[in-house]
């Protein structure tokens, strides 16, 4: 065994395409099962981006003048792909493989990068049989591509702290790289607009001590982000009659910068979605009324639940907060309650749920939380990246986002696992060194 991973570790390529291979299969198995099982006969998001996918291919992947485009990113890999392969769900799985396949490869060169290649090649396994990337290979949604892309920029920003101040041309490339992926990036999902100040913080600390080196890689960022938005930016002014930053999702932030008149945004009447009035609880219990304020059904769990007494109820914005903040970071659930503003209902996990969950996501994240506790008392500047990345991940979604699930965290989870990764070898190397004391005493 010792054997075989030495060679792994000399043969760069080989340990590649272990990786990729192992989470190739993996995630190929999976999607047969799933689509065999009819998977997508639950799908609702997923037929939203299939219908923009489908204007897309009608009027043209370059037409994006139809009001229903207000995204870009992932309509145009649905249309192409749709174009090229057919329009079944079989083959944007497979695709999906594809991009999981590659994300492992990403978190084994960012856990080598890092610290070292058995961190990496661990990290890289472990993602390969990861529960909630591999729960979303089979479904045209976002998440593949968003763990693909927080990982590409992980790995660059990564490469970027590890360059040393003479190595300019190598920082240039990394910053230029940067900038093309991040911008690619917002466009599948506008709410990572809100990483630039991360970017450019990391740009200017980590560019050296001269304030010309560190306006070089901001602005050589900033021409190339300002350059790749300019077109879609155009067409949401030429559609929307306003300036729109990526979505018409944002408007109600914007909206306001810009001085445009206030009106109903999609975002801005999020409490009452879910909202239910005593009186409305009461017809619930007593079967008489089955949807909430917002015309959204009420789940057979959730009226069973209120038949119990479990009623919702406005929470104060400290118990938001929390109730938000348990949600996005839990690892297993054995109880039902409320979330968000106290009145979006949220059912216990199954046994299977918790199992899957609790058994691939719960030990990286109790072992990453150790690794921070020893990068931080070894003062490695990767306890700082991380910390920022958690941090702020946190603020935006618990703080800004008014219905985050779980899900809206995995992209981060690539680095969960490279710090736990780092966090087991950690322990397995101190139990070592201590047993080896005790028998030498």
């Amino acid at each position: 065994m010792n054997s075989i991973l030495s060679g792994l570790e000399k043969n760069e390529r080989l340990s590649l395409l272990v990786i990729f291979l192992t989470a190739f299969l993996i995630r190929l198995v999976f999607v047969i099962y799933a689509d065999s099982s009819g998977v997508s006969e639950g799908f609702v998001d997923d037929l939203a981006y299939m219908k923009k996918a489908e204007i897309l291919l009608e009027e043209g992947l370059f037409n994006w003048q139809n009001e229903k485009i207000n995204m870009i990113g992932l309509p145009f890999v649905m249309a192409l792909t749709m174009g090229i392969f057919g329009k079944h769900w079989m083959a944007l799985f497979i695709l999906n493989s594809f991009v999981g396949a590659f994300t492992s490869v990403l978190i084994y060169k960012t856990g080598k990068l890092v610290f070292s290649w058995k961190v990496g090649f661990a990290a890289g396994l472990w993602s390969s049989i990861y529960i909630l990337f591999l729960k979303y290979t089979a479904t045209s949604g976002k998440e593949p591509w968003m763990v693909l892309f927080f990982m590409l920029i992980l790995y660059l920003a990564a490469a970027f702290l590890k360059a040393g101040e003479t190595e300019k041309k190598k920082k240039i490339k990394l910053t230029v790289l940067t900038g093309i992926i991040y911008t690619i990036f917002i466009h599948f999902d506008e709410r990572y607009f809100s990483y630039i100040p991360l970017i450019l913080l990391l740009l200017i600390f980590a560019s050296g001590s001269s304030v010309k080196e560190k306006l070089r890689y901001t602005v050589i960022f900033g021409i190339i982000f300002l350059a790749l938005m300019a077109p879609w930016l155009i067409r949401n002014y030429q559609v929307h009659d306003k300036i729109v930053i990526l979505s018409d999702r944002t408007a109600h932030l914007t909206d306001k910068i810009f001085g445009y008149k206030k009106k109903n945004y999609t975002l801005g009447n999020v409490e009452n979605m879910w909202h239910l009035s005593p009186a409305q609880v009461d017809s619930v219990i007593n079967g008489e009324k089955f949807e909430t304020a917002g015309g959204i059904p009420i789940d057979a769990k959730q009226i069973e639940a209120m038949k119990r007494g479990n009623i919702p109820e406005k929470f104060s914005r400290l118990e938001r907060y929390f109730s938000t903040f348990v949600v996005f970071w839990k690892p297993i659930d054995f109880y039902e309650g409320y979330s968000t503003y106290g009145y979006r209902f949220d059912g216990r996990w199954s046994v299977k749920h918790n199992l899957s969950v609790g058994l691939t996501y719960g030990p990286v994240l109790l072992l990453s939380i150790f690794a921070l506790i020893i990068l931080f008392r070894k003062k490695h500047y990767f306890a700082y990246f991380a910390l920022a990345i958690f941090g702020w991940h946190t603020i935006i979604h618990v703080l800004f986002i008014p219905f985050a699930r779980n899900r809206y965290r995995i992209p981060v989870d690539g680095l969960i696992i490279i710090l736990g990764m780092y966090g087991l070898f950690y322990l397995i190397d101190y139990l070592r060194r201590e047993r080896k004391a005790a028998l030498k005493a």
